[in-house]
C-alpha cells in the first residue's frame, strides 16, 4: 500500500504512506502524519504525473535468515519492492524500486503486528545497455596505458 501511487489523486508519494497508517504503530503513524516533504514530490513523480500514471508493485520477501529471530512481540522483515508505472496515455515506465526493512511490534502473542520502523534504500537503476552502434565498454585499460608498478618507497 505504501508504494501504490496514483498521480490522479495523490499530491506525492507520501500520500500512499499516509494511506498505510492503519498498519503502523500509533507513534509511527503520528510521525508520518506530521512529516511534510521539503522538496516536493521529485522528478520521477513529475514524469509519472505527465503521463497521469499510477503504480503497481510486486513485493518479495528477502528471506536470507540474517535478521534477528522473532520473539512474541518483535520481528524484523526485509522486502524488495519492484514497481511499474502505468500512464493513462498508454505509457509504461519503471515504478518504485526499493529494499525495505521493517521493524514489527505487537502488544502480545496473538495480537496484530504493526510497523514500528521503516528503513528504505532506493534501488539503483541499472545502466542502459549499449545500442548496437555503440562499442561495448571494456573493463581492461587501453593498451597505451602503462601498467601500475609498485612504488620503490613501499616498505617490505
Amino acid at each position: 500500500m505504501a508504494y501504490g501511487y496514483d498521480t490522479k489523486y495523490d499530491y506525492g508519494p507520501h500520500d500512499a504512506m499516509l494511506r498505510s497508517a492503519r498498519w503502523l504503530t500509533p507513534a509511527k503513524a503520528a510521525a508520518e502524519r506530521s512529516y511534510h516533504p521539503a522538496s516536493g514530490a521529485g522528478a520521477e513523480w513529475n514524469s509519472w504525473a505527465g503521463h497521469r500514471a499510477w503504480t503497481t508493485v510486486k513485493v518479495t520477501a528477502d528471506d536470507d535468515a540474517d535478521g534477528p529471530a522473532d520473539t512474541a512481540v518483535l520481528a524484523y522483515r526485509a522486502l524488495f519492492v519492484d514497481g511499474t508505472a502505468h500512464g493513462r496515455d498508454g505509457w509504461t515506465g519503471t515504478g518504485p524500486r526499493a529494499n525495505v526493512y521493517l521493524k514489527l511490534t505487537r502488544a502480545g502473542g496473538g495480537r496484530p503486528w504493526h510497523v514500528a520502523e521503516v528503513t528504505t534504500v532506493e534501488a539503483a537503476d541499472p545502466p542502459p545497455l549499449p545500442s548496437p552502434s555503440e562499442p561495448a565498454l571494456s573493463s581492461s585499460p587501453p593498451a597505451s596505458m602503462p601498467s601500475p608498478t609498485p612504488s620503490s618507497n613501499t616498505p617490505s
